[in-house]
């Protein structure tokens, strides 16, 4: 596991390194203010993992509301087969009385 961001030890190393004491407390404060208020905790991470497995609840939710929609999609697709098929067997069907109309007439 990562060790947390010294500033104490991180300006004496700087120090060492041949800055000046101020310069290296200076960039050690600012490099703990940046990233103090950006780690995520172990409570940060339950919080957010929390969420996810509500918005997967919900995502189930909504699929169940969707999916009937498509069997009614499928329903409609079906009575417009169904609907062609009868006005072609309609037509068909005047096409042969006129014929035996014509034919007998």
């Amino acid at each position: 596991m990562a060790e947390p961001f010294n500033p104490l030890e991180s300006s004496k190393k700087l120090r060492d390194a041949g800055c000046d004491q101020a310069l290296a407390e200076e960039m050690a404060n600012q490099i703990n203010g940046a990233i103090s208020g950006n780690v995520a905790t172990k409570s940060d991470i339950g919080l957010v993992q929390a969420d996810i497995e509500l918005v997967r609840a919900e995502i189930e939710l909504v699929r169940k509301d969707i999916e009937p929609l498509a069997t009614r999609e499928e329903l409609k697709d079906h009575m417009n087969s169904q609907l062609k098929w009868i006005i072609g067997l309609f037509v068909a069907g005047f096409g042969l009385l006129f014929t035996a109309l014509k034919f007998f007439g």
